[in-house]
């Protein structure tokens, strides 16, 4: 699904959300209507669609059931468009430290 921004949008970054409320689907004025977020995530990519978005487990972090992505992103970019992504709900690691982490541009 993608929905079209009012702002030139960068591609080099996606986030996340788990519940309707999340401060970065209000900021950006993304609509979630029709999503069941007891059932489901929605990952929000800003101006490229992803590829490929795989999540892996790390034995060093104390949480067993959180996961890391490792996220391929697509090479053309669209400047005015966020793609929507609905996921199964799982538990995944972000914050500041690992904003960018794990993430490729397709060549």
């Amino acid at each position: 699904m993608s929905i079209d921004s009012s702002s030139d949008l960068t591609g080099s970054w996606w986030f996340m959300a788990s519940n309707s409320d999340d401060e970065k689907l209000i900021e950006y004025g993304i609509p979630t209507d029709g999503i069941d977020f007891e059932q489901y995530n929605v990952i929000v990519s800003n101006g490229r669609e992803i590829q490929k978005m795989s999540f892996v487990r790390s034995n060093k972090f104390p949480f067993e059931r959180t996961h890391f992505a490792k996220v391929l992103l697509k090479k053309e970019i669209h400047k005015r468009t966020w793609f929507l992504y609905k996921i199964k709900k799982m538990e995944v690691y972000m914050d500041e430290r690992y904003f960018h982490g794990n993430i490729q541009i397709s060549k």
